[in-house]
């Protein structure tokens, strides 16, 4: 078993673009604050992606070089393409942790 783990926190970034209540809150977006937390283990390496990103920045080589993927989402779901879905669902089948 490897001694690091590659964590992608994924975060739809809609909510904090819209209310102004929650950009005070995080204004970075909420995967960047569940990022920064995760950041402090020394044997997690951390990288982060938004819906808004080109194939919700999770590609398949984003996916293929994630151990383990958060998924933070609540108010946009229907906008996640099937197409990532079904990719993040194969690879989380295949021993992904999710």
């Amino acid at each position: 078993m490897s001694d690091s783990f590659n964590v992608t926190v994924w975060g739809e970034f809609r909510h904090e673009k819209k209310s102004a209540q929650v950009a005070s809150i995080y204004p970075q977006g909420m995967h960047e604050a569940i990022a920064a937390f995760l950041r402090k283990e020394p044997n997690f390496e951390v990288r982060t992606a938004t819906l808004d990103e080109p194939e919700h920045g999770l590609s398949e080589s984003v996916l293929d070089k994630t151990d383990v993927l958060l998924w933070w989402g609540h108010m946009a779901h229907g906008d996640v393409a099937d197409e990532i879905v079904k990719r993040a669902k194969e690879r989380v089948l295949e021993g992904m942790g999710l």
